[in-house]
């Protein structure tokens, strides 16, 4: 990503870099629907291990959505921006992904996702 890095770059810093750009283009995906002004999409990865037990740490994702003067999103567009982010997002399930718009209402309260909506 950054052709000035010198070869020794940590596995960190690689995967801070990997995060940040997940986000960036998660982030432009949402803000090409019509209501929305801009958006900021927060993942938290979970590392996988083969010493992890399954019931160990999950990903986890937070989207903060501005909108336009007078528009709202639906409940299909919320469900829409709920499954693209936990599709792009390995093994994170949609019922860990939280949206709220910019007066902090909380839409992603409001899907029914367990009809694969």
């Amino acid at each position: 990503m950054d052709k000035n890095d010198p070869l020794g770059v940590s596995q960190f810093v690689q995967d801070v870099r990997f995060r940040r750009g997940l986000e960036g283009e998660l982030a432009q995906s949402i803000m090409t629907l019509d209501p929305i002004q801009s958006a900021r999409v927060h993942l938290s990865i979970a590392k996988s291990s083969s010493f992890v037990s399954a019931d160990g740490e999950k990903s986890t994702a937070s989207v903060v959505l501005n909108l336009k003067p007078g528009q709202k999103l639906n409940k299909e567009q919320t469900a829409a921006i709920i499954n693209m982010v936990a599709g792009s997002v390995a093994s994170l399930d949609p019922q860990r992904v939280t949206v709220v718009d910019q007066a902090g209402n909380f839409l992603s309260s409001h899907v029914d996702l367990s009809d694969g909506a």
